[in-house]
């Protein structure tokens, strides 16, 4: 069906075969974009060089491209389900539809759908500059093999806007078009235009539609059009959830439209993904395999091709004596046909919508809470925090901009800075349960340089917000408001040690000044700050491991409700060698980490490890996982599993 056009490429030397059969007045019958003109060109190059192959011969070395996208997703499955290869080779390698859409029916709709596939791989398994790049690549080459690619891409950019920010978005689709316009260029002409663009088959997506009077309401743009609007105002999109809505906007048009045999490509790959991964999630195996046999029935009895060519072959007998000519029939297997694609999509949806809860965004943001005393590290850990984050996927908000007065108001000589009625403690509580429910609010930050607050400036709100202070869990109603509570503490000649350096060298105190107010605040420490470690749902202490390097252990009391299993075997296995055991009260685990123990684990062994732990860590973080110490790494992997375990349980 596609061979002469593809022949006619090369033999004319590569010159544009469009142009050709536009200026020659034949029919356009390759309704594919240039790539997978060129694609295909590479086994057809082999067929004219063997040119006395026998016809099934030459048949198999045509189809060679398709195997390969074949193989490349049966990989990709593979590598993503290992423990279920042979639930992957039935459900995906052996699949009915895949089998004859793609090698008897000769459709080529498996390879746009391979590059698809490959650019979401790449754009939900890492953050970095090479994946996004990467994953443009791909789907730029998808679009050139078929423009229907283009009805996920509007879920694409919205998916890329929540995770990474609009900008990032922006740049991507300004990105993926450029390089799609320029695989066109060389190609573009009236005979592209008008097989290509506005092939006869396209418009199938005009068919369904309502009348009134001279207008018409199109129900597959409406269908899908509504399933963007539904995804925009989705506060967070996971990976598979992604997928899930690519998977249903894709079943619409074979619902609303009138699909040919290729069309199902478009959609199967997302079903196969959904069932081998829900493990049969409501009779999704039977749904699965009722899709396959009713395909199979439709298209080898009942479909006729609208010009009446022959679209059943077995090997190279023309079996179209098989096709029923009965209407009702027909009709009644396209109805079945189409209503068990339309549930799948739905059921996928569903999953996929079950899986998105566990990521509670629908409704409010995730609050961080960091609290202890002065000098303890809370700033230095919200800096680890943030480097997970890019700036639209992270708030951080100082609780410091609560005190009631500036530096030097005599008010201070009544009241240190740790104690309760030295804050608005309520203003703060406030803002903190607006930011989570979605409202911008106006605050002021403290100067720490000039001891001044800052002009009122608008804070919006973002899927994570940090609070980082001295009383954040004083307060029941901030403690109900905060999702992940966090206390930060040192041995005390650490903390004297780290808030000298900190506050001599960035907020001009001398020495004197630094003793005599440590000295001043003891008491309203041990009244107002460590009792708030109570509330803590990790406490992340530091002592000095080794006088000689000054090295900094870290003891890291974790509430049991966190599961640290994997996260424990994976880090033993790289060499971090903590120790590890229960509280008496069994309330936390206590995991302690000494770099002077350390058995080989390095920085740069992060970035993998964090792959073992978290099958999809980057639905959480926005950045690309990178580790400044091995105690740097320890620390944010244990602060990702505590998000990702408060985000299950719903907090």
């Amino acid at each position: 069906m596609f061979e002469p056009f593809v022949r006619t490429f090369l033999e004319n030397h590569f010159k544009n075969p469009y142009d050709l059969y536009y200026s020659q007045g034949k029919e356009i019958n390759f309704p594919y974009p240039p790539v997978m003109l060129v694609i295909m060109s590479v086994s057809e190059g082999l067929c004219l060089l063997l040119p006395d192959l026998p016809l099934f011969l030459h048949n198999i070395i045509f189809k060679l491209p398709l195997f390969v996208m074949d193989c490349i997703v049966f990989a990709y499955f593979c590598k993503s389900f290992p423990d279920s290869k042979l639930k992957v080779t039935v459900l995906y390698f052996l699949s009915p539809l895949i089998l004859y859409a793609t090698y008897i029916h000769s459709q080529l709709d498996i390879v746009p759908m391979t590059f698809l596939f490959l650019s979401l791989i790449y754009m939900t398994n890492s953050n970095s500059s090479r994946n996004f790049y990467l994953s443009a690549l791909f789907l730029s080459l998808s679009l050139l093999c078929k423009f229907h690619i283009a009805a996920i891409l509007p879920l694409i950019v919205l998916y890329l806007s929540k995770h990474r920010g609009k900008y990032t978005a922006l740049f991507f689709t300004l990105l993926v078009i450029a390089m799609t316009a320029l695989g066109i260029l060389p190609f573009y002409c009236d005979g592209f235009v008008n097989g290509v663009v506005f092939n006869a088959a396209q418009s199938t997506v005009f068919s369904l539609y309502l009348s009134y009077g001279e207008l018409k309401f199109y129900a597959s743009i409406a269908a899908v059009l509504l399933i963007y609007l539904y995804a925009m105002n989705m506060n967070f999109i996971n990976s598979d959830l992604l997928l899930g809505l690519g998977g249903l906007t894709f079943s619409i048009f074979l619902v609303l439209c009138i699909p040919m045999p290729g069309w199902y490509m478009w959609v199967i790959l997302f079903i196969a993904d959904f069932v081998i991964r829900s493990n049969g999630y409501q009779h999704s195996y039977l749904c699965y395999f009722m899709l396959q046999a009713l395909y199979l029935v439709y298209f080898i009895f009942f479909h006729h091709t609208a010009n009446g060519a022959v679209d059943f072959y077995f090997f190279t007998t023309d079996c179209s004596f098989i096709k029923s000519e009965s209407s009702q029939l027909i009709n009644i297997s396209f109805t079945m046909l189409s209503a068990t694609v339309l549930y799948m999509g739905f059921l996928m949806h569903k999953f996929c919508v079950a899986g998105n809860s566990f990521y509670h965004f629908h409704d409010a943001s995730f609050v961080i809470g960091i609290c202890g005393d002065s000098g303890t590290g809370k700033s230095t850990l919200l800096k680890h925090i943030s480097s997970m984050f890019s700036s639209n996927s992270l708030l951080q908000i100082e609780g410091d901009g609560d005190h009631k007065w500036e530096r030097g108001d005599s008010n201070w000589q009544n009241y240190t800075h740790l104690d309760p009625q030295a804050n608005y403690l309520y203003r703060q509580a406030m803002d903190i349960k607006r930011l989570k429910n979605g409202e911008a609010v106006k605050r002021v930050d403290y100067d720490h340089d000039t001891g001044h607050f800052t002009r009122l400036k608008t804070f919006r709100p973002c899927r994570f917000i940090s609070i980082c202070g001295l009383h954040i869990f004083y307060l029941s109603q901030l403690r109900n408001i905060v999702d992940l509570k966090i206390y930060t503490e040192a041995d005390e000649e650490l903390r004297i040690f780290w808030k000298m350096n900190r506050d001599t060298d960035s907020r001009g105190y001398t020495r004197e000044d630094i003793l005599s107010q440590i000295q001043s605040r003891y008491k309203d420490a041990e009244r107002y700050i460590y009792p708030q470690k109570e509330f803590a749902d990790i406490i992340f202490h530091y002592f000095l491991d080794d006088e000689e390097t000054g090295s900094v252990g870290m003891r890291m009391i974790i509430n049991t409700q966190i599961d640290l299993d994997r996260f424990i075997e994976v880090l033993n296995g790289a060499g971090a060698a903590f120790s590890y055991d229960y509280s008496k009260d069994f309330r936390y685990r206590i995991i302690e980490y000494r770099p002077s123990l350390n058995k080989g684990l390095r920085s740069a062994d992060f970035g993998k490890l964090f792959s073992q732990i978290f099958e999809r860590g980057y639905d959480i973080i926005s950045e690309e996982f990178f580790a400044e110490s091995p105690s740097d790494g320890i620390q944010k992997l244990i602060l990702i599993q505590a998000i990702y375990s408060k985000l299950r349980e719903g907090s």
